[in-house]
């Protein structure tokens, strides 16, 4: 009996490992193993980046600057095919909440991907082959982690009626296509012309301003080919991260509402805020502060022999006038702009005024004026403005060479000497001047 018992265990353990066995092998009948859309795929050069099914490279256009439309089309869909798939099935590390559908000119659908529609590129004859990246300084391996991103198109913004306007790099109205740096998902990015290397001049430090130009980080440290990821550095700003280019700290726009919006272009005057791209210099280092009224004594108030001359350098030169009391307490200063260059902003970078008063500045050639402020007429003028509080970080250079009755100029001023008259109308105003000298 215990045989025949012990025989039966082990006939019973045999039959249950053969039917554990045939389970594991038949769960697999007929099922297709899940094949991704879009995956993940590591580069040697690139890092990470986005392929098909098959593994061909996927890429984005940076002509493709307004959300929800592709500029590729007839023989350039010929040479970039648009990537689609209806079924999105994703590589881990990949969000659907990232990708988006878009109608082409064609009512094909097109994949696109934080905003950027998708391409495969013809000549990559080979799963993993890149051979698209930088062709024409426009298209680049799509990848995940593009700390910045760059657009190409005509820049637009809006004048003092809120019309568009078709504009520059520069800020001036005109007509071209400009390349620009974008943050990853294609919103325009800022620099401020009175920033310097390294270092934000415009966020306050309770971050007050930071609504309508936020400051701009990102973790990610991977950047389109046609720059070196060496030329962007975070710096701290009031404990908080800025992402900066060739020194200068980036900044969002906003009322920059949609992907494409350039709109901070020109803001709230030409000279003040520029897109950013490969071709823009080195910010400045921390500004020359050539005179300081309040360390380097009172500033002349004689007509006939103004405080200088300084020959201005090439970047920024700083002036602070401190002028208190008397309302008609009156600065005068006389400056050289070397050859080879030009006077090309005059920006009021800080005021200090009781009760709002306005002031005036006043430009003549030459070392000196012909006569005091009471007696210095348009006519005397090269050019001249009232300025306050609404012109800050403004370049009032332009508004200057308009003045009514003045002898006027229009664009920079050319090199050569030049005697400067700053006028308070009210008790108590501090005025801080940023000359801008560059060379032609």
């Amino acid at each position: 009996m215990k045989k025949l018992t012990l025989l039966f265990l082990g006939m019973l353990l045999i039959t249950n490992c053969d039917s554990d066995y045939d389970n594991d092998d038949n769960s697999n009948v007929g099922v297709d193993p899940i094949v991704n859309d879009v995956n993940l795929e590591n580069n040697v050069n690139f890092g990470q980046v986005l392929t098909d099914s098959e593994g061909n490279t996927l890429y984005f256009f940076a002509n493709d600057a307004v959300g929800g439309i592709s500029n590729c089309n007839g023989g350039c869909a010929d040479t970039w095919p648009p990537f689609f798939a209806s079924d999105l099935n994703l590589d881990t590390g990949l969000l659907s909440s990232d990708f988006t559908i878009i109608t082409r000119d064609d009512n094909a659908s097109q994949l696109a991907y934080k905003g950027y529609p998708l391409y495969r590129f013809s000549n990559d004859a080979s799963p993993g082959d890149i051979n698209g990246d930088g062709v024409g300084g426009v298209w680049f391996v799509a990848k995940p982690d593009y700390a910045i991103m760059v657009s190409r198109q005509q820049l637009v913004g809006q004048d003092n009626s809120n019309n568009l306007i078709d504009l520059l790099e520069d800020g001036m109205q005109g007509q071209g296509e400009t390349l620009y740096i974008t943050d990853e998902r294609g919103n325009t990015l800022y620099r401020f012309s009175n920033d310097n290397n390294l270092i934000n001049n415009f966020t306050a430090s309770d971050f007050s301003n930071d609504g309508i130009w936020p400051i701009y980080s990102s973790q990610n440290l991977a950047v389109p080919s046609i720059f070196d990821v060496d030329d962007f550095q975070l710096i701290d700003v009031f404990g908080q991260e800025q992402l900066t280019y060739k020194g200068w700290p980036l900044y969002g726009f906003g009322q920059d509402s949609d992907k494409g919006d350039t709109f901070g272009v020109g803001f709230p005057q030409p000279g003040i805020w520029f897109i950013t791209n490969n071709n823009t210099a080195t910010a400045p280092e921390t500004s020359n502060v050539v005179y300081d009224e309040d360390a380097d004594g009172d500033l002349s108030n004689a007509f006939d022999n103004p405080e200088g001359p300084f020959t201005l350098s090439e970047g920024s030169n700083i002036f602070i006038s401190d002028q208190q009391g008397d309302p008609r307490d009156v600065d005068y200063i006389t400056i050289v702009v070397p050859g080879g260059h030009e006077l090309s902003a005059l920006t009021l970078t800080d005021y200090v005024a009781d009760n709002g008063n306005q002031a005036f500045i006043g430009i003549v050639n030459g070392s000196s004026f012909p006569n005091d402020a009471n007696n210095t007429g348009a006519g005397d003028l090269l050019g001249g403005k009232t300025y306050g509080a609404q012109d800050l970080n403004a370049d009032i250079l332009p508004a200057i060479g308009n003045l009514s009755g003045s002898q006027e100029f229009s664009g920079p001023l050319p090199a050569g000497t030049y005697s400067i008259w700053l006028n308070q109308t009210g008790p108590n105003s501090k005025p801080t001047f940023d000359f801008t000298v560059s060379e032609i």
